[in-house]
């Protein structure tokens, strides 16, 4: 297989992940009116997390991108994507207080940002660039409003 492709379906997975988390904030959206806004809000910001890196896959595939060979790390990304899985099983077969969802959202979003999914490195291209930094800052940004959320449901004692 060659890189661009090995490039692209990891990529791919990372697709999955964004489009999964997706789902799980729809699902948790459903199971709670009070934090419904929230979720939905949440869930359309990674489907369009989705959409920026299919752009990137396109890039990849006209050759218009250039990036560090192995940049991408798809078996992490595997890895990341069974879990994100397993969370929405699990959700589906559970009742979830607000404060378990969102500290499976805390986890999930935590796991962006502390692997560095996103990092931007030397030899990335401006484009590649900020699309991975627009990802990374995003990433952040949930992971600090569910966090917020989080501790609001978590010192008021809600379920």
């Amino acid at each position: 297989m060659n890189t661009i492709s090995k490039e692209i379906m990891a990529i791919g997975v990372l697709i999955a992940c964004e489009e999964t988390l997706g789902q799980l904030y729809d699902f948790f959206a459903e199971q709670s009116s009070e934090l419904y806004d929230f979720w939905k809000k949440i869930a359309a910001e990674e489907r369009a997390h989705a959409s920026w890196l299919r752009n990137l896959v396109s890039h990849l595939r006209d050759q218009t991108l250039s990036y560090k060979e192995d940049r991408f790390q798809p078996e992490i990304f595997r890895t990341f994507h069974q879990y994100l899985q397993e969370r929405l099983s699990y959700a589906r077969t559970n009742k979830l207080t607000n404060v378990i969802a969102l500290s499976i959202a805390l986890d999930c979003e935590g796991t962006f940002v502390e692997k560095n999914f996103f990092q931007v490195l030397e030899g990335d291209t401006p484009a590649l660039r900020t699309v991975l930094h627009n990802l990374a800052v995003a990433s952040e940004k949930h992971c600090q409003e569910v966090k917020d959320m989080w501790e609001r449901y978590r010192l008021q004692g809600k379920a």
